[in-house]
């Protein structure tokens, strides 16, 4: 639009409705992309953020007092169960224990490695000689060494009524000397479990069972203590 001035002269004004017009859209158009926050949404965030470490490590660490207390129960009914085989148990000249028709052993040579390395307790059950096969191992008595063997049958030999084995340890690379009497045989070995058997060793004397079952005892009534302790405090 022309507008004359006092000078007489002619100048271009735009229009004011045309200014308005194109400046609405815009501002629409950015509104929709860059929405305002609402207040809640912003007081939430910064809780969230806070909140999640603190659960995950709450989660581990029950996690990992979970497995301990399953670790450390483990080994008490273990202790408890070798100790009490070791009072209520039969004793046999070589030093095992029998129970229920079950013996073990502790496997104290290397001639059976790796089936049955040093330290392992051996668990042998009780089995009529006609029952045993080649391929077998068996646990029997050395009158020569006052010894129990743990070794693997690799032939049975029979004579009228009389059975006898030819044993062989794994380890070793010929036979065993003599020939194995079926009187001399306490049974067959379901399996074996590493370490145990020096565990079993250490029980004989009252020292390892004080270390092993009275020491653990005090150990979860402490613990129980403590924990009867802290939540207490935590409900006052």
């Amino acid at each position: 639009m022309e507008k004359e001035n006092q000078s007489g002269s002619h100048e271009i004004v735009a229009p004011e409705e045309n200014v308005t017009s194109v400046a609405e859209p815009l501002e629409e158009e950015a509104a929709r992309i860059v929405p305002e926050e609402s207040s809640d949404e912003a007081s939430r965030k910064p809780v969230s953020r806070v909140a999640a470490p603190k659960k995950k490590k709450s989660l581990v660490k029950r996690v990992f007092s979970v497995i301990g207390n399953l670790i450390f129960i483990a080994l008490i009914a273990i202790a408890i169960f070798l100790a009490s085989t070791m009072i209520f148990g039969e004793r046999d000249p070589g030093g095992g224990v029998s129970i229920f028709g079950i013996r073990m052993y502790s496997v104290l040579t290397p001639s059976m490695v790796p089936t049955y390395p040093p330290g392992t307790l051996v668990v042998v059950k009780e089995t009529p000689a006609a029952e045993i096969r080649p391929g077998d191992v068996i646990s029997f008595s050395v009158a020569a060494e006052q010894a129990v063997l743990t070794h693997r049958v690799v032939e049975v030999r029979q004579r009228n009524t009389s059975i006898t084995f030819v044993t062989k340890g794994d380890a070793n690379e010929i036979n065993d000397p003599n020939p194995v009497s079926s009187v001399s045989v306490f049974g067959v070995a379901l399996f074996g479990i590493p370490f145990l058997g020096s565990l079993l060793d250490f029980l004989k004397n009252g020292i390892g069972v004080v270390l092993l079952i009275v020491v653990p005892m005090l150990l979860v009534i402490v613990v129980q203590l403590v924990k009867l302790i802290r939540y207490s405090k935590k409900t006052q």
